[in-house]
């Protein structure tokens, strides 16, 4: 058992006056000897928003906010063949509440493969000027490939309910001599029942002459 805290302290460079402070205090903080983990937090923190501000559409009044968040986190060896993560956060939110729930797999059956999906849930209750309402859904999966340690590949997909959009990220990474690396990366989004995709491929090749 390993507990404790940190402080983040943020204030304006023009006139000094405090923009946020936050304590991270986590009075349960565990590794077993099976290589899980589990944590409980809560952080109270003070928000003073003197700008235009939203989050996720949702418009935050100028004002000075203190509202408490607690977390609960549990997560099986990431080093073992499954590997198993999850999460709630709860608790008050500017003036409002937000309950976030993530769960994560990942499979990874020889050291050169690895699949990792995950879910986050978010749920906004009268948050906002407008006291607003707000459910979102974010999806993720993820491949890892490696041939070698110089010869790499990664595939990255991503769901966001909250602009119906999806995104791919695709790339590649040889090393072909000491410090020497291509690189090869597409891009792609999309939004649901929409013809408009963005796609972009992008390429780098560094290399390094020693003499």
């Amino acid at each position: 058992m390993d507990p404790g805290f940190f402080v983040n302290y943020y204030h304006n460079a023009n006139d000094g006056t405090i923009q946020q402070v936050d304590f991270y205090l986590f009075p349960v903080y565990i590794f077993f000897q099976d290589g899980s983990f589990i944590q409980y937090a809560i952080t109270p923190t003070l928000q003073n928003i003197n700008f235009d501000f939203s989050i996720l559409g949702l418009p935050i009044a100028q004002d000075q906010y203190t509202y408490t968040r607690q977390l609960i986190q549990y997560n099986t060896d990431q080093s073992k063949k499954y590997g198993l993560s999850g999460s709630y956060e709860f608790g008050s939110y500017y003036n409002g509440t937000l309950n976030s729930t993530t769960a994560s797999l990942r499979f990874a059956p020889i050291p050169n493969i690895a699949l990792t999906a995950s879910y986050e849930h978010n749920h906004f209750k009268q948050v906002g000027s407008e006291q607003a309402d707000l459910k979102t859904h974010l999806a993720t999966g993820e491949l890892r490939l490696a041939y070698n340690a110089n010869l790499l590949a990664s595939a990255f997909y991503q769901y966001n309910s909250y602009d119906e959009k999806g995104r791919w990220n695709i790339r590649a990474s040889w090393q072909f001599a000491p410090l020497s690396f291509l690189y090869i990366v597409f891009n792609e989004s999309s939004f649901d029942n929409s013809p408009i995709q963005n796609q972009s491929l992008i390429t780098k090749l560094t290399y390094l002459k020693q003499f």
